[in-house]
């Protein structure tokens, strides 16, 4: 974008931006059905999102399309995790936590490592509007697909939430 490092570098706070509104807005949210059909929408929005990243040549859109971007890191973030953490029983919990770091942290190095060779390869932008056009149609197929996880949400009928620490 020709753009010197630290105004491309606010591209990152802007993600960031995004991410916290959301995150505010779902946490001052009382009750919300279907988390699972909410998770796998914004996975599915978030495949063009990556591409139009690709695609963008302007800094403003660049810039809007990395608040999307933040706003459905928002959603995937917070909605997974009380997902997994409500639907885990007590006695599992440590253990699934522990794979679920290891997924979020471990394995984003290789997947950035991927990234990496992908862009050497064919350039930047296209892998991005690659990996997009890839998780797009990916997400819209557990959408449709996975009907336990779309219907997934906080609380169960008849339930009350594992944890008093999530109500998101």
């Amino acid at each position: 974008l020709g753009q010197e490092a630290f105004t491309a570098s606010l591209l990152f706070l802007i993600t960031s931006g995004g991410m916290f509104a959301m995150s505010f807005v779902l946490a001052s949210r009382q009750a919300m059905p279907n988390k699972g059909r909410l998770f796998m929408i914004a996975l599915a929005i978030g495949g063009p999102t990556v591409s139009a990243l690709g695609l963008s040549e302007w800094y403003p859109l660049t810039a809007l399309v990395m608040f999307a971007w933040g706003l459905g890191g928002g959603i995937f973030v917070n909605i997974n995790q009380t997902l997994v953490q409500l639907h885990t029983p007590p006695e599992m919990m440590g253990r699934v936590m522990a794979i679920y770091s290891l997924a979020i942290a471990g394995f984003m190095p290789l997947g950035s490592l991927l990234a990496g060779i992908g862009a050497s390869t064919i350039g930047a932008s296209e892998w991005l509007v690659l990996s997009g056009a890839v998780l797009g149609p990916v997400a819209l197929l557990a959408l449709f697909t996975q009907g336990s996880l779309r219907r997934m949400s906080s609380r169960e009928p008849g339930t009350t939430p594992r944890t008093a620490v999530s109500t998101l």
